[in-house]
């Protein structure tokens, strides 16, 4: 059963998060800046090291806030960051030529893993995260929800990290149309009686093939579930995010797979689409763009320890969720936005789609997609 955050609005979660007492993060046993924790003088050594080096060449997601956030390093130790902001489909082919050209010039990609760049472990192009950190509040089990290891999206915990904890609904419905006394599970939407009543976002790229996937994993729904939701019921799919938004609350189509979250709360913030709700069946998480990864042979590779470290205590997550209203995996930080929440109590109810586990799902996903599309023509 969802718990009751995952059907308030943001506005409501907000006001009601206000109501209770100021947050007071949990005081770690050990400080990284205690002069007696096992490594802190090879730690002062790289500090030094790094500031010699003068920068950090770091990628991350496109947007003015999380350059921001991820710029700041320079304020607490003076190297500079050379910031490039870059989505994945954009970064990695420019990334993979340079590497054809024999150049390295990266230190740090602020990103959660994507299905290629887990092909690039295996090509000796992604460096071992976990031998970079080090500080004890970075490793600290008890400062992750999950624990140490659970921050990990790869099944060797070493390479990829996911410091983020948002949860984004999979299917909408518009209740002021569809009572939950006719739809109260995601496992209802093969029904003929949904025929015309669906729409979604396009089927083998973003949260489309993000949640499908999902579904093709979960024995419950799979290839005929989904034939017959996307053929069967005649959903029409989309790749306008806010038409999408607008269909579903104006009620062309009262029923949106993979809907615009961000778009969504937006207009409930706003009183339009109150009644829209998410639709229970299947629980996910991921990190959004918070995600961590390191390169082999940096040009840095004292600043990118550093760097990377940093990006991972509680200072800087702190800023990354109040700045970008963000949820952190770590448990010292506030909530940035309340309203994407996920139940910590139960995250084994969830599956990490960003995660290695998943990649198989992935491809089988794509397959099928392709079916689809042709006999939608």
């Amino acid at each position: 059963m969802q718990s009751w955050h995952r059907h308030m609005s943001r506005a409501a979660a907000v006001v009601l998060v206000s109501a209770f007492p100021a947050f007071a993060p949990p005081a770690f046993a050990q400080s990284p800046a205690a002069p007696d924790w096992p490594g802190k003088a090879d730690w002062d050594r790289t500090v030094a090291a790094a500031k010699k080096e003068g920068k950090v060449v770091v990628s991350s997601t496109v947007g003015s806030f999380w350059r921001t956030v991820l710029t700041a390093f320079k304020d607490e130790y003076g190297i500079e960051v050379e910031f490039t902001g870059a989505n994945g489909r954009d970064f990695w082919p420019r990334f993979r030529q340079e590497q054809k050209l024999g150049q390295s010039l990266w230190d740090i990609r602020v990103s959660p893993p994507e299905t290629e760049t887990y092909d690039l472990v295996g090509q000796g192009l992604i460096a071992p995260l976990r031998d970079l950190l080090v500080l004890p509040e970075v490793v600290s089990d008890k400062a992750w929800h999950g624990g140490y290891d659970a921050i990990y999206a790869d099944k060797a915990k070493r390479y990829f990290i996911g410091f983020g904890l948002v949860e984004t609904p999979i299917v909408w419905v518009n209740r002021d149309l569809i009572p939950e006394s006719e739809l109260s599970s995601i496992a209802q939407l093969s029904d003929p009686k949904f025929k015309g009543k669906i729409s979604s976002q396009s089927l083998r790229s973003g949260a489309g093939a993000n949640n499908f996937a999902l579904m093709m994993r979960d024995p419950r729904y799979g290839k005929d579930f989904i034939g017959a939701m996307i053929l069967g019921n005649e959903a029409v799919l989309t790749d306008n995010v806010r038409q999408q938004v607008d269909w579903l609350v104006r009620g062309n189509y009262p029923i949106g797979v993979s809907v615009g979250a961000d778009v969504m709360f937006d207009m409930q913030s706003k009183g339009i689409g109150e009644n829209v709700r998410p639709l229970p069946g299947l629980h996910k998480y991921s990190s959004s763009f918070g995600g961590l990864m390191a390169f082999a042979n940096p040009p840095h590779p004292n600043a990118a320890k550093v760097y990377a470290n940093w990006i991972l205590t509680q200072k800087a997550q702190a800023a990354i969720a109040k700045t970008v209203r963000y949820n952190s995996r770590r448990t010292d930080v506030e909530l940035g936005d309340p309203s994407i929440q996920v139940d910590v109590d139960h995250l084994d109810d969830y599956v990490n789609t960003q995660s290695e586990e998943m990649m198989p799902y992935y491809a089988a996903w794509q397959a099928y997609a392709k079916e689809l599309e042709a006999k939608l023509k």
